[in-house]
């Protein structure tokens, strides 16, 4: 594939992958239309490591490569959604068996951005550091990552090191990008997940941070900013989704849960009802109250 549509295809896959799992608008498991993904599921939830590596196999190679390319197209983003919690790397010779396939179904991308996601925090930072200054990098399954991408990762990881570097370089995002990531989001998200490990890490951080924030301040900053109101609810519900193969959810929930508890408990008290309490508030006490009690939570 040529470098400039391998690039593009990354771009799009960066908003499933990088962005796509902490937006409200990203449809959850359930939601996505998908139906083999019960098969797929069902190999996941094997105990045993081995016999799990061997399910999943199986029911990747008779979905994907035995399917139809419809059906081969509609399981990218169930698979792309699958990654924040499973490693596919161990099942790249079905992957490239599917690549065979369906020419224009391949999942080799999705592998080289686990590549990135799972790499330790250094080694993530050095990379994305050569790519904001030398403007791109080409991963080992072809996958290009340019600029536009890295600025998206440091914002979603809050890589703060990196907000000059970023910064800098913000005019190369497209429209698409800038309105998942805007200016002031990116510097909030540096802010808030500041010294992340991963992905997940970078959730609890965020949560931490804003249950430690005083009260006065949430609420004023909230006021004032909707881009700040926003992401609250999204780290919400993007901490409480859960985990569709041990049906857990991140310990970041709990955190969400006490700041729903404070916040609720301080703002009923002034004569507020529940009904009336701010909307990002609202959207906490819901996806909280829908969890809590009901679920463990895990380590991401």
């Amino acid at each position: 594939m040529p470098a400039r549509t391998t690039k593009i295809c990354c771009t799009m896959l960066f908003l499933g992958v990088v962005i796509g799992i902490a937006e409200p608008s990203t449809p959850g498991i359930d939601g996505i239309p998908f139906p083999e993904k019960s098969k797929i599921l069902t190999a996941l939830r094997v105990e045993d490591p081995e016999e799990r590596r061997e399910a999943v196999d199986k029911a990747l190679f008779e979905v994907l490569v035995l399917g139809d390319y419809h059906t081969c197209i509609a399981a990218r983003l169930f698979i792309v959604k699958l990654t924040r919690w499973y490693d596919f790397r161990p099942h790249e010779q079905v992957f490239r068996e599917v690549a065979q396939t369906h020419g224009g179904c391949s999942f080799l991308s999705i592998l080289d951005m686990q590549d990135v996601q799972l790499a330790p925090r250094q080694e993530r930072l050095d990379l994305l550091r050569r790519i904001l200054l030398d403007g791109e990098v080409q991963l080992r399954r072809g996958t290009v990552l340019g600029r536009s991408n890295a600025i998206i990762w440091v914002c979603n990881e809050g890589m703060s090191s990196l907000l000059p570097l970023a910064e800098k370089n913000y005019s190369e995002l497209g429209n698409a990008m800038k309105s998942s990531c805007s200016r002031e989001k990116l510097r909030l998200e540096c802010e808030l997940k500041s010294g992340a490990e991963n992905r997940g890490d970078a959730l609890v951080r965020a949560a931490d941070a804003l249950l430690r924030m005083d009260p006065s301040e949430l609420e004023e900053r909230a006021n004032e900013s909707t881009v700040f109101e926003d992401l609250i609810a999204q780290y919400a519900k993007s901490a409480c989704e859960e985990n569709p193969i041990d049906h857990m959810s991140s310990p970041a929930c709990g955190t969400f849960g006490s700041l729903w508890d404070r916040e609720s408990q301080r703002l009923t008290k002034s004569e507020q009802s529940e009904s009336e309490l701010p909307m990002w508030l609202q959207t906490v006490g819901y996806v909280v109250n829908k969890e809590r009690h009901t679920k463990p939570v895990t380590d991401e």
